[in-house]
């Protein structure tokens, strides 16, 4: 299936009869070398001209020669029943034998026969031949010159539709029961709330939202080229009346072109629209309540039909104003996470924008997490989030909300504008000292006189203080630190300590995407982990871990700065939807 990108698109319009688009993408193929088997995939591409859509797989082979090939796919099928076939060619050659479809679900598919492919030592392009109407939905391909080594492994993705068939009826069940306190009106479970955490003093303590360790499924989606004035009609019918959105939006230009329907209470929707511009659109299905999986069937112009497809959502309530740009991102993921943004102010909003791999702009390797920044010319009503591969439909990942820009740039030239991130306003009372060792209430500086960590060898300053807060030098390394101090030469020739940053596992704050810092009064920001050496600080010369040998209790934490309660409220609704979801666990 196309996964979603925007870091390169080409949008031509030739005529009104003519049109291209073309999407590229590489970041999961990248991270993940082990899809292609023997083949390494550099990129994929997706391509629609006029009545025709291709998807094409550069790959890298070491050894010339026969190989087997598989397809992950999911083929839609016919008013009549029948599976959608694509063709195929390798190096600009047809095959004779097209793609040998199973079932009307993602699978793992080969050629008819079983028959091999020719390949060049080197790069090769093999491509997927489909209509515009009937893209082919290929999220990867695998090859080696063994048949069942060329065989993608279905079982993740069925462990997890299968579970979701296992627990529907009790959740639809449940829900039916309790059905007075999950109206269509009410947003409550339809969203996650976040609470931002702040200090008592002049400036909060984090000055963004944020979830940490973040859990999201895949949900259909599925991509189809539309004329200008072609009557399109999408109709859905939720499994066990499961309640659901069904989504369609230009895959270039959303913010102008998206449409968003709530299936009704026997869990079906029928969206009729007039397309007003040519181009490749996404039809989107995901859930109603918020975190809740379930099946849906899907008609898309009684041309392309899906059964029991996978449907899932889960999303944070964020109001985003029209004055700033906001940076919203997820970090340190594990598996392929999509943001989507709503725009509106109720319940059923459009998508405005949505990333999937935003890859390298600048310092950090943002691999396959994804990243948006923008200042919105409406507003806001919630960011969602799913999973974009099938086949790994699970994701783990921290989510940053409504992140500001920081002001830090002209102090330090390595530091990209899109990757310098406020994350606390300018402050007096800290600094980097402080804030690496949890500290927001005053200015630490071991190596002053004042300091009580003071010490005639600046080094041992430096360790009395972070040994108090329960950090050592001692096994640290450039791999494991989560705390960096630096260096830089002085007037005098000598080399003095100048600045310290902090990331994610230092301690129970929030840290960003890579590393983060306070420089003097300066904005609190994350940064990429180089970005701030130079002539301001110099380089980064020595490293901290936690000292685990050193026992604290939640109360020293508490009252030392190193740990932040985080308090939520709830109120009876969320109490019961709680309780309800807790007596559902096996």
């Amino acid at each position: 299936m196309k996964k979603i990108v925007f870091f390169v698109v080409m949008f031509i319009t030739l005529s009104t009869q003519c049109f291209s688009q073309e999407l590229k993408e590489y970041q999961n193929f990248t991270s993940n070398q082990e899809l292609g088997g023997e083949a390494k995939i550099k990129e994929c591409s997706e391509i629609i001209v006029e009545n025709n859509s291709t998807k094409s797989f550069k790959i890298e082979i070491d050894e010339a020669g026969d190989y087997f090939i598989h397809f992950w796919i999911l083929p839609s099928k016919d008013r009549n029943g029948n599976l959608s076939t694509y063709t195929v060619s390798v190096n600009n050659n047809m095959l004779l034998e097209p793609i040998n479809t199973l079932k009307n679900d993602w699978h793992s598919a080969t050629l008819k026969n079983n028959v091999k492919i020719s390949l060049n030592k080197g790069l090769n392009i093999i491509t997927i031949h489909g209509t515009t109407s009937n893209f082919p939905n290929v999220e990867h391909i695998k090859i080696s010159k063994s048949l069942p080594r060329a065989t993608i492994d279905s079982s993740t993705y069925e462990e997890y539709k299968n579970k979701i068939i296992k627990n529907i009826s009790l959740s639809t069940k449940s829900i039916q029961q309790s059905n007075t306190n999950f109206a269509y009106t009410t947003e409550t479970f339809n969203f996650q709330n976040i609470s931002t955490r702040t200090n008592t003093s002049e400036n909060p303590l984090y000055n963004y939202e944020f979830h940490l360790n973040m859990t999201s499924y895949y949900t259909f989606y599925t991509n189809v080229y539309f004329e200008r004035g072609q009557e399109v009609n999408i109709s859905t019918t939720g499994i066990n009346n499961f309640q659901h959105f069904i989504e369609l939006f230009n895959s270039s230009n959303p913010e102008n072109y998206s449409w968003s329907q709530l299936s009704n209470s026997n869990g079906a929707t029928n969206m009729s629209i007039t397309i007003p511009r040519n181009g490749n659109y996404y039809i989107r299905v995901r859930s109603y309540y918020n975190a809740q999986t379930g099946l849906c069937n899907v008609n898309i112009n009684n041309e392309n039909i899906y059964d029991s497809v996978t449907v899932f959502s889960i999303g944070v309530r964020s109001t985003y104003d029209t004055l700033e740009t906001y940076n919203t991102f997820t970090c340190h993921n594990t598996g392929d996470p999509i943001i989507y943004i709503q725009e509106g102010t109720s319940l059923i909003g459009n998508i405005h924008t949505f990333n999937n791999n935003i890859g390298n702009i600048g310092l950090f390797n943002w691999g396959k997490n994804a990243y948006i920044r923008k200042k919105f010319e409406r507003p806001v009503h919630a960011v969602l989030l799913s999973t974009a591969t099938s086949q790994t439909p699970r994701s783990t990942f921290d989510l940053y909300i409504k992140c500001l820009n920081s002001n830090i740039l002209h102090q330090f030239p390595l530091l990209n504008e899109a990757e310098a991130i406020q994350s606390s306003p300018y402050s007096s009372f800290y600094n980097c000292i402080s804030w690496s060792g949890g500290i927001t209430s005053y200015w630490e500086w071991p190596l002053s006189l004042n300091s009580i960590y003071f010490n005639p060898e600046p080094i041992v300053s430096f360790d009395n203080f972070y040994n108090a807060r329960g950090f050592t030098r001692e096994g640290a390394t450039l791999e494991n630190s989560v705390i960096d101090l630096y260096e830089k030469l002085n007037s005098s020739g000598y080399m003095e300590f100048t600045h310290a940053a902090i990331r994610k596992g230092a301690d129970n704050n929030a840290h960003g995407y890579d590393w983060e810092s306070k420089p003097g009064e300066l904005m609190r920001t994350f940064h990429p982990r180089y970005a701030l050496e130079g002539n301001i600080y110099g380089r980064i010369c020595a490293h901290y871990i936690r000292n685990n040998s050193i026992s604290r209790t939640l109360e020293e934490e508490i009252a030392d700065g190193t740990t932040v309660l985080e308090y939520t409220s709830y109120n009876s609704e969320d109490s019961d939807y709680i309780t309800m979801k807790i007596k559902e666990i096996d």
